[in-house]
């Protein structure tokens, strides 16, 4: 099975704003930050030179998940899928377990594998970030509770090296929490925009990929080392200047999102 997602990829519209501006990296945040990100990457390294194992399990969804193998797929497999945090952590899945149960097993893991192949393999929209919209959006076919983060975390099992283990935009532990805690950099609410909900979803990542930069092994330790940083000890954090991400119509390109600086109150710990 194929490792690289279709359709935008690093470098490519997914990272540029209008005029061809490119979104901010970590290279270009201030140094201070820059200097602290680095310093806790080190820190963690030294204490997690490997990440979590999950490659038997990738390896077993990625043939479940597979044009072969999903048309076979065991329900149990799907609905465990679900419900499991090895590699990525979904959060509440109540709404998909109560529609899946009044389902039935059967009937639950036709409608899944319809999701699953329409989000990998449908046709049209030919974009995949706009299928995700769809899907998400209750087209053209849907299963009450895979929505956006099962989604996500199929992605991330059938496209290892591109996405990040977050699997929601907002919240606190989700794309919009962590990249404000990490890098000081606000992304804005999806209204604000402009773009799908899809394309914020693909976008927000590949700005995730690109800020945590080099030095780990691969997308799960460096997923790995963020939630480190942000669950237990968010320290020295608050108060910082940030950067907010806007949506912009750019010449022949659509909506892309553009970092303007914005200022939050200044705390004792701010970096400056």
């Amino acid at each position: 099975m194929a490792t690289r997602r279709p359709g935008p990829t690093h470098g490519s519209e997914a990272h540029t704003a209008g005029g061809g501006q490119t979104l901010p990296t970590g290279r270009r945040r201030r140094p201070a930050r820059l200097a602290l990100v680095e310093q806790r990457k080190a820190e963690f390294l030294r204490a997690h030179p490997e990440s979590e194992n999950v490659a038997a399990y990738w390896a077993k969804y990625q043939h479940v998940f597979s044009a072969e193998g999903l048309p076979d797929a065991d329900p149990r497999d799907l609905k465990a899928f679900a419900n499991s945090s090895v590699g990525a952590r979904i959060g509440n899945m109540s709404v998909f377990n109560t529609a899946w149960n009044e389902m039935g097993d059967e009937a639950a893991a036709t409608q899944a594998r319809k999701v699953i192949d329409y989000l990998l393999r449908g046709e049209q929209p030919a974009a995949l970030e706009d299928r995700l919209t769809e899907l998400i959006n209750g087209r053209p076919v849907e299963m009450k509770g895979l929505k956006e983060a099962i989604l996500t975390k199929v992605l991330c099992v059938v496209y290892p090296e591109e996405y990040m283990r977050y699997l929601v935009y907002t919240g606190e532990h989700g794309k919009q929490g962590v990249t404000r805690t990490v890098w000081g950099l606000e992304l804005p609410a999806p209204k604000e925009t402009g773009l799908s909900i899809g394309q914020l979803i693909q976008r927000s990542n590949d700005l995730l990929v690109e800020l945590v930069g080099a030095g780990f092994r691969d997308l799960q330790h460096a997923s790995d080392f963020i939630w480190w940083w942000v669950s237990p000890r968010p320290d020295g954090l608050s108060g910082e200047v940030g950067e907010r991400v806007t949506g912009r119509q750019g010449p022949g390109e659509g909506t892309a999102l553009k970092a303007v600086e914005v200022r939050r109150p200044s705390g004792p710990e701010a970096l400056s």
